[in-house]
């Protein structure tokens, strides 16, 4: 019998005092909250504050993205934390299709502005390594946060590792490209696309190896 197969009979079996699993996330998620005040003190700390930001709040753009990246942070937490218990899974739960609904709206918006814009100018700007900056935030800083709380998810012995790593790391890169969002003045949509999005994904496939590796039985 396979471990996760053991663990879901055992669980099944265990009828006295049961619990939800959100009564086991208080813990986790102080971890996860605690390495978001972490990022944010080092942000507030090595980011400049776009000096047009409060003008930004106004525009739909800005206000899509913003709302969008933070949307990701609180599903794909809670999915990473749901995760760990060997009854859930996560592919079953309304938030796993309201994440990809939102990673869809953004994926649209991306397709939408390429026709406004000049993309030859833009991919000539971009392909400079400085304008990479954004990426490279985001990837440290969701690393960072990324640790924190996989430090603690060890304990918990999650039956599907890979499943919890994607998830943890996409939530705290979401956090982070939300961070970077009020320092980055630059909102085209090729930059979004290959400086917040791209690391993201790399971040969630870092995440997925470097928890099939520490969240072992």
């Amino acid at each position: 019998m396979k471990t996760s197969e053991l663990i879901q009979t055992l669980s099944q079996d265990a009828k006295k005092n049961p619990l939800e699993p959100s009564d086991g996330l208080r813990v986790p998620l102080l971890f996860w909250i605690a390495g978001s005040f972490l990022i944010v003190l080092l942000s507030l700390w090595l980011l400049p504050v776009r000096p047009d930001l409060n003008e930004r709040f106004a525009d739909p753009d800005f206000s899509f993205l913003t709302l969008s990246w933070f949307g990701l942070t609180v599903l794909t937490a809670r999915l990473a934390l749901l995760s760990a218990y060997p009854e859930e899974r996560i592919s079953n739960r309304w938030e796993y299709r309201l994440i990809l609904a939102t990673i869809g709206l953004l994926l649209a918006w991306v397709a939408f502005q390429f026709p406004t814009q000049n993309l030859g100018f833009e991919w000539y700007r971009e392909r400079n390594y400085l304008n990479g900056g954004c990426g490279m935030v985001i990837v440290v800083s969701g690393l960072i946060h990324f640790g924190v709380v996989l430090g603690y998810l060890r304990k918990i012995a999650s039956t599907r590792p890979g499943e919890t790593g994607w998830m943890l790391a996409l939530s705290t890169g979401a956090f982070s490209t939300s961070i970077v969002q009020f320092a980055c003045a630059n909102e085209n949509s090729l930059h979004v696309l290959l400086w917040h999005a791209v690391p993201l994904s790399i971040l969630s496939l870092i995440g997925y190896g470097l928890a099939k590796k520490f969240l072992r039985w």
